[in-house]
């Protein structure tokens, strides 16, 4: 992604990037900001008002990364305006600003949030995101529908930044998206694969995800013994400042041994679960990705906080640049479990993003314009539906939706019996039926998930 040209005019200034087009009115009385999708083709989505006067506003700086350009106040309004290249436009002044979206295409999927909105179709759309602020309170929003467009302003504080993502911001990577398949193994007994079972597993996917129980805890760290539950979940290896392995040596074989049945490594280290200051974990987690040749991190979660969330993810490609970044939920906007608002400049940054862990009851919707990020973010959206029966129906919409589905090997319930202690005439029927669900699951993404998916790439390589 980048920022391609930059045009100034007497009248207006035109940004481009890899995904958007924004013309800024500058004879415009009331700040009229153009939003166009431009990845495949130039597409009106809205119009921006932020009824401010642009006639002043200059080009103070273009990049590769960002374009900024400022507008000074002391004969009247400020107004800085950053274009990045993800297509994210962030605008700010010292007086309030009342920012009006005129949306030009129809929704198939609008999610309002705390003013926080998306608006999207099957290629695209914009979303709104203003950020938060010490004292100031929830935007007041104003929504207007009609046949023909729709409407939405937002009363934002004075130095109250908010960001517009004209999206997708990148194109979808189709091959990626068929080769490329997410092997998941968790297990606090056993938490390093065999070699057999690497060796297994590397004919199902090519991508393989150790989840935090390859870390000591805080407890077992400095050589303390766990002797309840409770000491278990107090040693949350998730909830640490190091990532130092159980095993040295056996994360060092399963590093070696899934690179030799042609898999990528990458691991679970959460900036969400994090004890430290953002600065602290870039620099944790570099060092380890280094230190064990790891080919990429899993993260869990980002940062419920939007700045916060974007800044890890900028950050992560600057400093570890085509490292594989698979994230569990991604940072969004409102319940996870109904209408959620993503964001879709935070999510490009991934690789593949992993969603709706125990949504258990969604529709079409909220697996097309949610779970699966085509023509949303454009990274490559799976299902977590690791704890429930995969049906042929349920692979179906999913492919349908144009998400994916991972590999998930067992982990579950071996987990949860060497947490708790429990012996097998313990379980209950559900219990034990779980258990056997993974066996089942795995059968089907054998037997039907991935011919479907194999079908899948042959049509979409003959439309192309």
């Amino acid at each position: 992604m980048s920022v391609k040209e930059v045009s100034e005019g007497r009248d207006e200034v035109s940004v481009a990037t890899t995904g958007a087009l924004y013309v800024i009115n500058k004879s415009s009385s009331d700040g009229e900001i153009l939003c166009y999708q431009n990845l495949e083709k130039k597409r009106l989505i809205a119009s921006l008002r932020i009824h401010i006067p642009l006639e002043r506003l200059t080009l103070e700086w273009k990049g590769e990364e960002t374009c900024l350009l400022h507008q000074e106040g002391y004969l009247g309004p400020d107004a800085t305006i950053r274009v990045n290249c993800d297509s994210v436009l962030s605008v700010s002044s010292d007086r309030g600003v009342r920012a009006t979206y005129t949306g030009q295409i129809i929704p198939k999927y609008m999610a309002l949030y705390l003013g926080n909105f998306i608006s999207t179709d099957q290629e695209g759309g914009i979303g709104a995101y203003p950020l938060g602020m010490t004292g100031v309170g929830i935007p007041q929003v104003d929504v207007n529908f009609s046949e023909k467009d729709w409407q939405v302003t937002l009363s934002i504080a004075p130095h109250q930044r908010f960001l517009t993502s004209i999206f997708p911001p990148r194109p979808f990577n189709w091959e990626k998206s068929f080769m490329d398949r997410i092997v998941h193994h968790y297990s606090y007994e056993k938490p390093y694969p065999t070699d057999k079972e690497l060796e297994e597993w590397g004919k199902y996917g090519n991508i393989m995800v150790l989840h935090e129980t390859v870390w000591h805890g805080k407890q077992t760290r400095t050589g303390k013994v766990l002797k309840s539950i409770r000491d278990a979940y107090a040693d949350a290896s998730w909830n640490s400042f190091k990532f130092v392995p159980r095993n040295e040596a056996e994360l060092r074989r399963v590093v070696e041994s899934s690179h030799r049945f042609g898999m990528r490594l990458i691991v679970y280290m959460s900036p969400y679960y994090f004890i430290g200051e953002l600065e602290e974990y870039l620099k944790e987690m570099s060092w380890t990705v280094k230190k064990y040749q790891l080919d990429g991190v899993y993260f869990d979660g980002i940062s419920p906080d939007v700045w916060q969330g974007y800044q890890t993810m900028r950050k992560f490609r600057e400093i570890m640049e085509d490292k594989t970044l698979y994230v569990h939920e991604p940072t969004a906007i409102g319940s996870r479990y109904a209408n959620p608002v993503p964001c879709p400049f935070i999510d490009t940054y991934a690789d593949y993003t992993l969603k709706a862990e125990h949504v258990k009851t969604f529709d079409m919707k909220y697996l097309r314009y949610f779970v699966s990020s085509f023509n949303i973010s454009n990274s490559i959206g799976y299902l977590c539906n690791f704890d429930y029966p995969l049906t042929e129906k349920l692979i179906d919409q999913v492919l349908e939706a144009n998400a994916r589905l991972p590999y998930w090997c067992g982990w579950w319930m071996a987990t949860l019996m060497s947490l708790y202690g429990w012996q097998r005439e313990d379980l209950t029927k559900e219990t034990l039926e779980e258990m056997r669900n993974e066996e089942k699951q795995q059968k089907t993404m054998r037997e039907v998930y991935f011919p479907k998916l194999q079908a899948l790439k042959k049509v979409v390589t003959k439309t192309d």
